[in-house]
C-alpha cells in the first residue's frame, strides 16, 4: 500500500541523501518525509510531489500517479473498513464495550440516508474513472480541512 513511500526512500537512498536534507531542500519537515517512507502519512498533495520530482530529477507525471494510485488504495480501504494509519495496523484489536440494557445506545436507529449514500458511494466507485473523481475529490476535501486546521492553530 506505501508505493509512494517505497519509491521516496528508493530515490533518496539512490541519490544519497538523508531525510532532513530531501526536507530542506523541498520545504518540508524531516518528520513528514520520514512518515511518508514508512507509511504513516498518505501520499503528500500535487505541489509536493511535483517539488520531490524537481529535487530527484524524475518524470512529475509518473511519481504524481504513484502518488495518487496511493491514495485510492486506502480510500478504497477506508470504505471496506480496513485500517489506512500504520499505527492502527499494528494496534491490538480492542474489545468492543457493550452497554448496558436499556441505556442510551439502545435508541439509537440506524441511519437510513446514510446507509443509502454508502451504498451509492460503493455503486460509483465500481468504475475506475469514478473512483479516480472521487478519491481526488477525497483528497482535496482533506487538504482543504487540513490547512482550515493549521489555520485555526490546532
Amino acid at each position: 500500500m506505501n508505493l509512494f513511500g517505497q519509491r521516496l526512500r528508493e530515490l533518496r537512498e539512490a541519490a544519497g541523501f538523508s531525510q532532513s536534507a530531501v526536507a530542506d531542500s523541498v520545504g518540508i519537515s524531516g518528520t513528514y518525509v520520514c512518515a511518508l517512507e514508512n507509511g504513516r502519512k498518505p501520499a503528500p498533495p500535487h505541489a509536493v510531489v511535483f517539488a520531490f520530482a524537481s529535487f530527484f530529477d524524475v518524470d512529475p507525471d509518473g511519481l504524481w500517479e504513484l502518488a495518487c494510485t496511493e491514495r485510492r488504495e486506502r480510500l478504497l480501504a477506508r470504505l471496506d473498513g480496513e485500517p489506512t494509519s500504520l499505527r492502527l495496523r499494528r494496534a491490538p484489536a480492542r474489545r468492543a464495550e457493550v452497554p448496558p440494557p436499556g441505556g442510551p445506545l439502545t435508541d439509537v436507529k440506524p441511519n437510513a440516508q446514510l446507509e443509502s449514500a454508502i451504498q451509492a458511494i460503493r455503486e460509483a466507485l465500481t468504475n475506475d474513472e469514478e473512483r479516480a473523481k472521487f478519491g481526488h475529490a477525497l483528497s482535496l476535501l482533506g487538504e482543504a480541512l487540513t490547512e482550515d486546521k493549521e489555520k485555526r492553530g490546532r
